[in-house]
């Protein structure tokens, strides 16, 4: 059927998806008059069913996906006969296989990885009746064997009559039985677990005894530290191993210590987690900051790549690139673009990292009340790095002026990196820091306007007439405090001169 459905001229053209060490045995999803072939079954693609991600054209995860299917006894044919089977995550492909293999399924088929929701709902005796068991055999007795034969008196389990239930149910009973008296705890707390982590129904019994072995002897979690974080339960137990070997310092800390402060990192893969710590060192985020936010581990890679690209290109954001807590604007990047675009629709300016990352009460606060300013701690810690100064000389330095925490970051950044770029030195912008506060466009104008300003000239003349040995020169420091005077010199002073807007 699936040799005839190739030979159909109006399916369209085949495209390989693997790479060179595997031959002819991946095929993409068949495209057919508006529908989808997927597992050899004919898919409306505008219906509401299930939704199948692109083939995974990774060479990792194909060379994985080989080595658990021959690892299973899958044949390459079998494979070609069920193209849906590469459509699986190498991980589920795994966690499946064991699975049925625990229930006592004699031969594992690529149909029945494929398939395997449909498989477990059915009831144990339609499975025995067809081969997929054994007759003969006791399901319960398969699991408590790969459970380890625990002691059946602990684990309060009632022993149905498996043959008239279905597979997963029995399967599930059997597991939150085993994990109540694993983790010592009551029916009715594994039951909360499951239900915010159903996942773990379809995880290995295998996996899941070794996973808690590691975290609790490894890791040297406590019981109560897994009830609590239970997607634990459903780790990965090859590479949490992998983890510790390949990574034993994560940005200056012990790797075990970062699982301990952040346990949801166990979930990550070995390989996401280098490639995040090579991107966070290619963008020159330092150890310091990366501790102040191992939450960015969880995200993927790929993701954490673009959202730090995203940071240095938008301009409200790209203050914040040196700051401590940058991370914290990567994070919560989808959280913080939402923030940036209402307000701008607000017309509001002064956008803090505080504000841009902190919970929705405080934000609906700050926009209710109407109020564009800030507290000023990222203009302070921004100026402080740029012009390597201390944090506190340059708080108290801008105290002076009644308009500071009205100034956006961003605003600053521009007349700061013009000014630097024009010449100016970092001693003589520190000895006028108040400059850095007034749009660079006025800044600029006025620059330009002192040369031929009538009173500088007639300053520079006097300065002439007192010493002729002395040529007059206008040096930057001076320059600066000119221009400082004439932007003010129009508002007496007050301070008003930093708006956009007379």
């Amino acid at each position: 059927m699936f040799v005839e459905r190739l030979q159909n001229p109006c399916v369209g053209v085949l495209r390989e998806i693997v790479s060179h060490y595997v031959p002819k045995f991946k095929l993409t999803t068949l495209q057919h008059a508006g529908r989808k072939a997927v597992y050899g079954i004919n898919l409306d693609i505008s219906s509401r069913r299930a939704v199948h991600y692109e083939p995974n054209l990774d060479e990792e995860s194909d060379r994985k996906q080989l080595e658990i299917l021959e690892s299973f006894k899958i044949s390459p044919e079998d494979c070609a006969l069920n193209s849906g089977i590469w459509r699986v995550h190498p991980q589920t492909i795994e966690h499946h296989g064991l699975v049925l293999q625990e229930s006592g399924f004699k031969k594992l088929t690529a149909s029945l990885i494929v398939n395997y929701v449909k498989v477990v709902k059915k009831k144990i005796h339609l499975l025995k009746i067809h081969k997929y068991i054994d007759p003969q055999s006791s399901v319960i007795d398969s699991y408590m064997q790969h459970l380890r034969n625990p002691p059946l008196e602990n684990l309060d389990l009632k022993n149905p009559d498996e043959d008239a239930n279905i597979l997963i149910n029995v399967y599930s009973t059997v597991l939150k039985s085993f994990l109540a008296w694993r983790l010592n705890t009551t029916r009715s707390e594994i039951e909360q677990i499951w239900k915010t982590y159903p996942r773990i129904k379809h995880k290995s019994l295998k996996y899941i005894c070794w996973a808690l072995d590691i975290l609790e002897h490894d890791l040297g979690f406590t019981l109560e530290k897994i009830r609590r974080h239970g997607y634990l339960i459903h780790s990965y137990p090859p590479n949490i191993l992998d983890t510790l070997k390949r990574v034993p310092q994560l940005c200056g800390k012990d790797i075990k210590t970062v699982f301990h402060t952040h346990p949801k990192i166990i979930m990550s893969s070995t390989r996401n987690i280098l490639a995040t710590a090579q991107h966070l060192k290619d963008y020159g985020v330092p150890d310091s900051a990366v501790q102040r936010c191992y939450e960015v581990f969880t995200l993927g890679s790929a993701s954490m790549q673009r959202r730090l690209q995203l940071l240095h290109t938008v301009p409200k954001l790209r203050p914040f690139a040196e700051n401590p807590r940058v991370l914290q604007i990567v994070h919560y990047q989808r959280k913080v673009s939402a923030r940036l675009d209402q307000l701008q629709e607000l017309q509001r300016q002064c956008a803090s990292l505080h504000l841009l990352t902190s919970n929705q009460a405080y934000f609906e606060r700050f926009t209710r009340e109407g109020v564009d300013r800030t507290r000023g701690f990222d203009v302070v810690t921004y100026l402080a790095q740029q012009l390597s100064s201390e944090e506190l000389a340059i708080r108290d330095y801008l105290g002076r002026h009644p308009f500071w925490c009205s100034v956006s970051c961003d605003s600053v950044q521009n007349t700061l990196e013009f000014l630097l770029r024009d010449g100016f030195e970092t001693k003589d912008i520190l000895s006028n820091l108040h400059l850095v506060l007034y749009p660079r466009d006025k800044v600029e104008c006025t620059l330009k306007d002192l040369s031929s300003s009538e009173a500088v000239t007639k300053a520079l003349n006097i300065v002439s007439a007192t010493n002729p040995q002395k040529v007059p020169v206008l040096c930057k420091k001076t320059e600066l405090a000119l221009c400082l005077y004439f932007l003010e010199q129009d508002h007496h002073f007050t301070g008003n001169g930093i708006w956009n807007t007379s």
